[in-house]
């Protein structure tokens, strides 16, 4: 008895029942939206580790950043003005 509230609840609200013993399949929904990449282009006298405490809270975390961009920073020790990077 409670599911039968509570999909009329649910009717009311609007919204579809999928019953998935019966076979239903729910309507097609929108794909989510992705959103666009973090970039942070580099400035003279930065470093993976003040980008990780600026952007991410933690300069540990600069081992994140160094995977994301490592066709762009082979060495993590020597990052160039002018580099963008993605940020996690």
């Amino acid at each position: 008895m409670r599911g039968a509230v509570r999909r009329r609840e649910v009717r009311e609200a609007g919204l579809r029942v999928v019953d998935a013993v019966k076979g239903e399949t729910a309507a097609a929904r929108p794909a989510p939206q992705v959103p666009p990449p973090r970039t942070y282009t580099a400035v003279s006298g930065d470093t993976l580790w003040a980008i990780a405490k600026r952007f991410l809270g933690d300069g540990a975390r600069w081992p994140e950043i160094h995977a994301l961009n490592l066709d762009t920073v082979s060495n993590p020790n020597m990052i160039f003005a002018g580099q963008i990077l993605l940020l996690p």
